[in-house]
């Protein structure tokens, strides 16, 4: 009964005591909603859905305090030249994460519709494989660190940004 239960009209600190972001919009009804006490409740997971040309992919954000922007993006809008020999078959989604501190880190874990074998990021039109993310037939899992490679506003402040487009890579021989 604690959680989100001071309504946004009533919400003005933008920090709980020990100094961790409270959330932008709390309950995801774009409301900035609080918790009562000193401190803000963090939730397991931020779980969010975008539909893609070939299937709905199921996110779940681990470490966030909320997940907004989400959406699916042709490979051609996030500029730079696509990866050769790779097809994206759901485009590429992209969200916003805000996290309690700056410089801290997520884990993001993406169910797609069908298989694939590649994770690719883009950050300033620059495209770059996300080598070690885990790849289990549908699931792909991978870690994202606030300012570092792979948050696309490259700046360490309580915000990742990340625009990314699981692949299959094509080998061709002859």
């Amino acid at each position: 009964p604690l959680i989100d239960a001071i309504p946004a009209a009533e919400c003005f600190l933008d920090h709980d005591q020990r100094q961790i972001l409270r959330p932008l919009d709390g309950n995801g009804d774009g409301t900035a909603a609080c918790d009562i006490g000193a401190v803000e409740a963090v939730p397991a997971y931020v779980e969010f859905s975008v539909s893609t040309p070939h299937g709905t992919i199921v996110g779940r954000v681990y470490g966030a305090l909320t997940v907004s922007g989400v959406g699916a993006h042709t490979i051609a809008s996030l500029g730079g030249t696509a990866p050769a020999g790779v097809a994206f078959p759901f485009a590429a989604i992209g969200f916003t994460a805000a996290i309690a501190v700056p410089g801290g880190s997520i884990t993001v874990e993406l169910e797609l519709p069908s298989p694939a074998t590649s994770l690719w990021k883009n950050q300033n039109g620059v495209w770059f494989q996300v080598v070690d993310a885990e790849i289990d037939g549908t699931t792909i899992t991978y870690d994202l660190t606030d300012g570092e490679a792979g948050d696309a506003d490259g700046s360490a402040n309580a915000v990742i940004v990340d625009p990314v487009g699981p692949g299959i890579s094509a080998a061709f021989t002859g």
